[in-house]
């Protein structure tokens, strides 16, 4: 790589660990995305952004392949911590000049700088409002936002007023066939339900049904290295309505 190459490698690899940092609150899904300069979609929407999950892992898989190709080439690097991704960008970040002269440095410039451009497009929008689903009234489909995650929100297209809680909940409904990891589902159910506690303590909690055989795995999928069981939303959230109702009994 020349040092213009080898520069923006640097800046992109500096990027890459910012925006992954960003990623756990753009997959809360806080705000829904749309393109401004395009037509609507009417695709239905999900309390959790797909993309972004999707690109985390691409993120995962993608730094940490590079890292091992490094230290496969020089054992005697020191490497990062298994678990941390931003520890995984600064080995790169170090040893950039070991990349910039080797033979498959062109490769690592063009996936890591595609990654960045990836996470940019998924983590650099406005998220000033909340998504809550396409209005319906009539046959309305105009996609309805709120700026607050309670009280109601108007169609400005019909004029027919919606609920929010009530359009927040239908949409983690729809979301029921979708397959997550704990800390995935643990983070829709908080934001997005009537979840307990944080979103730490959700994790946990799914884990622990899933350790005591109160839920299923549907697959695995591996995140740095470590196999991460999937798990059916629906399943979860009519565990959560089973605790609630043993609560109110």
């Amino acid at each position: 790589m020349c040092a213009g190459c080898t520069s923006l490698l640097e800046v992109a690899i500096v990027n890459i660990s910012a925006y992954v940092q960003d990623l756990p609150t753009v997959l809360a899904k806080l705000t829904r995305y749309g393109d401004r300069y395009g037509g609507r979609t009417r695709e239905r929407s999900l309390p959790v952004d797909m993309r972004a999950s999707e690109v985390g892992w691409v993120a995962v898989n993608t730094v940490s392949t590079w890292c091992r190709v490094l230290l496969e080439e020089t054992p005697s690097l020191v490497p990062p911590a298994k678990k941390d991704m931003p520890a995984h960008c600064r080995f790169l970040l170090r040893h950039v000049g070991r990349l910039r002269v080797a033979e498959y440095g062109a490769e690592a410039f063009d996936e890591l700088t595609d990654l960045e451009q990836q996470l940019r497009r998924v983590c650099d929008r406005p998220a000033d409002r909340f998504y809550v689903g396409p209005c319906g009234a009539g046959g309305c489909a105009e996609d309805l936002y709120a700026r607050s995650p309670l009280g109601t929100v108007v169609c400005r297209v019909c004029g027919m007023e919606h609920d929010v809680p009530e359009r927040r909940a239908w949409l983690l409904k729809e979301a029921e066939d979708r397959l997550e990891t704990a800390s995935g589902i643990a983070r829709a159910v908080t934001v997005f339900g009537d979840g307990l506690g944080g979103e730490a303590q959700m994790a946990d909690r799914i884990r622990t049904w899933g350790r005591r055989n109160r839920l299923t795995p549907h697959g695995h999928v591996t995140v740095m290295g470590h196999e991460r069981a999937l798990y059916r939303v629906g399943e979860i959230l009519d565990l959560l309505a089973q605790d609630a109702e043993r609560r109110v009994g």
